[in-house]
């Protein structure tokens, strides 16, 4: 009884009640859609970062975690190919890629650079790349394993093309001098403006002629899916050798954590302004509507209805205010979501990177069920101080209208 009068008593000031629901409903689809959109950027950092550089995890020795190297793979590992094919047969494993990383000199004879070469198995990289790698990259390496890719300001600086030969000098393993001619089959971005000027890319078996070793760097594992990781972490930690130690994706790459903070603190910012907007907004409609309904709320308390059964009313009143705001907040929120991400938008480089990326937002339900709770909360709360006033009222004078 106390709910269904409530609810006439929300719809009896229709402009009233209007305006503070459209506030509650835009404050909720805005603070959702800044939500969704943080969800997208967490998603897709995170996946980027996994499929394109480090895999879900990473298999390497333990001096190379603890120790600089003084020579190219003194830490590297041994007999992986061993180590790989049992990997490989984890459940949850898709791919296990080797990687060797070092540094050289690369020259066209006219002009040299140091560069930071990356040596893998493109058929590997495909496979964990997905859509989140330069496939048309990767597929000339395949094509041509004895070529080279180069990060576009490298090529520039360079000055070569496609076709073009450039010789890359560097260290062996056991310290000698060595160098190779390679062909240039194509280019490939890393995103960042910086290390476009220093990358380049070898397929494993060029990298081991030219550092005479058999060793490779470490072994990047791909998984079905992101949620399976500590599942395949505890499988792989069974498997491993006590010289062995593993490394999350986010531990081998640490602006994924910077990324989350910067976000983090937006939210933090923007939740509290959003929600003291709300709870004004909705305390202001609640004590205009006890101070007009007076005579009625002491013609209530004369005919023996209690305190705190007005008192609840008035609370609940609130509550039914913050339902309908959540509700039409969350239909906005889907609506402009479904907007956003069918339009296309393209957003431009952040500082320091090369590529841009479409504006996208990544609804959940645990967002939902955050906002929506806070909301409701936040407003049904805001109702305490207006209806408090009932415990005041005298009610001969509010009969009077004094």
């Amino acid at each position: 009884m106390t709910l269904k009068l409530s609810l006439k008593n929300v719809m009896r000031n229709k402009r009233r009640t209007l305006i503070t629901t459209a506030v509650i409903s835009v404050g909720v689809s805005m603070l959702l859609l800044a939500l969704a959109y943080t969800n997208y950027v967490d998603w897709g950092v995170r996946e980027s970062i996994i499929h394109s550089s480090t895999g879900h995890f990473q298999v390497l020795t333990r001096d190379l975690a603890q120790k600089e190297e003084e020579k190219i793979l003194q830490f590297g590992i041994e007999n992986w190919q061993d180590l790989a094919g049992k990997i490989s047969q984890l459940p949850n494993v898709k791919i296990v890629c080797p990687r060797i990383n070092f540094s050289g000199l690369g020259s066209t004879g006219d002009k040299s650079t140091g560069i930071l070469v990356q040596a893998v198995e493109p058929e590997k990289e495909l496979i964990l790349g997905a859509e989140f790698i330069d496939r048309d990259a990767y597929n000339l390496l395949k094509a041509e394993p004895e070529g080279i890719l180069l990060g576009p300001a490298l090529a520039k600086l360079l000055n070569v093309k496609a076709g073009d030969m450039i010789t890359i000098m560097t260290t062996t393993s056991d310290g000698a001098l060595n160098a190779g001619d390679y062909k240039m089959v194509g280019t490939l971005s890393t995103g960042v403006e910086e290390m476009d000027k220093r990358f380049a890319l070898l397929s494993i078996p060029s990298a081991k002629a030219l550092l005479v070793s058999e060793k490779v760097e470490r072994l990047a594992v791909g998984l079905n899916e992101t949620t399976d990781l500590p599942a395949a972490m505890n499988a792989a930690q069974s498997i491993l050798p006590s010289h062995m130690v593993m490394k999350l994706w986010n531990e081998v790459n640490a602006d994924y954590e910077k990324i989350l903070n910067f976000f983090f603190q937006m939210i933090v910012f923007l939740l509290p302004v959003l929600m003291i907007i709300v709870w004004f907004s909705t305390m202001n409609t609640v004590l205009m509507s006890v101070m007009e309904r007076s005579a009625e709320l002491a013609t209530f308390r004369a005919m023996g209805t209690s305190r705190f059964r007005m008192f609840r009313m008035l609370f609940s009143e609130g509550v039914w205010i913050g339902i309908i705001g959540v509700v039409i907040g969350f239909i906005l929120e889907i609506i402009f979501a479904a907007l956003i991400n069918q339009a296309q938008i393209m957003l431009p480089p952040p500082p320091g990177n090369t590529v841009g990326y479409a504006l996208q937002v990544r609804n959940t339900p645990g967002i939902f069920m955050f906002v929506g709770f806070l909301t409701i909360l936040v407003v049904s709360l805001s109702t305490v101080l207006p209806a408090r006033r009932i415990f005041r009222l005298s009610i001969v004078k509010a009969i009077r209208g004094q």
